[in-house]
């Protein structure tokens, strides 16, 4: 396959995990589960070293026309009670909740059940939209923002603007199993041999990255006590040792921000 000519690719090798994710947690403020971090600061980087200083960003439109594999979920779903949409969204939560005392995992646990109920009042479409802005793409902005303002970079995001949210809302979102309907239609119109695929999240390879995530093991070995300090009294060298790679990025993003951070905790 021929890329475009004016197309650039940046790579980002499993070698460089640990550097570029030190850099990128700096950069970004705080713990997450987004390993989508890196490669924000690999394409900060590479548009700041050609010397722009200003980009388009297509965030907002998964979340503005529900293209993500819960919004497929959620439509499907038999149940609308608080407890199952909790979980469509942010998926095992009671489970990874226990590696905190007991206490703070009911509190957690509650808190999440009603901020799930305070939603659902105002009905179940809303809920989502509710949960999309508050959840999803506030943080994707930050990320988006914090980065590449690390090289002076500004954003801009043309789903957010000109009302185009408010005619979102008031469409067909989702049609026979495809998300994003709308746009879609409109893509097919402008090419007429365009076909739908699922979404392919923006996420690291940990499946063809064993290095990289053994590296997280052996760093998360290494720094298991300090994290107990800090409220995970039940982290242990085995939970570290058989945790799935999502919450093994999470917590190496949170042990990384307790040392970049933590003197002025």
């Amino acid at each position: 396959m021929r890329l475009q000519p004016n197309l650039h690719r940046i790579s980002l090798e499993q070698t460089a995990f640990m550097p570029v994710l030190r850099k990128a947690v700096k950069n970004f403020g705080a713990a997450t589960r987004m390993s989508s971090l890196l490669m924000y600061q690999q394409i900060a980087d590479a548009v700041g070293d050609a010397g722009y200083h200003c980009v388009l960003l297509g965030e907002g439109a998964d979340e503005l026309f529900w293209g993500y594999p819960r919004h497929l979920d959620l439509q499907q779903s038999k149940r609308h009670d608080a407890g199952s949409f909790a979980r469509i969204w942010f998926g095992d939560y009671q489970n990874k909740a226990k590696l905190f005392s007991s206490e703070i995992t009911s509190e957690l646990n509650d808190q999440i059940e009603e901020i799930s109920n305070s939603a659902l009042k105002e009905g179940y479409e809303a809920a989502i939209d509710h949960f999309d802005l508050h959840y999803s793409l506030e943080p994707l902005l930050r990320r988006a923002d914090h980065l590449l303002m690390s090289r002076t970079i500004e954003a801009r995001t043309p789903y957010l603007h000109a009302g185009l949210g408010m005619l979102a809302s008031r469409s067909t979102r989702l049609a026979d199993g495809i998300t994003k309907a709308p746009l879609c239609n409109l893509l097919k119109k402008r090419l007429p041999n365009w076909q739908w695929k699922p979404k392919q999240h923006f996420r690291l390879p940990f499946a063809y990255w064993p290095k990289a995530v053994q590296e997280m093991r052996h760093y998360l070995q290494e720094h298991c006590e300090s994290l107990r300090n800090i409220g995970l009294v039940n982290l242990t060298p085995a939970y570290i040792e058989t945790v799935d790679n999502t919450q093994l990025f999470t917590l190496t993003t949170l042990s990384l921000w307790q040392q970049e951070y933590e003197v002025n905790l």
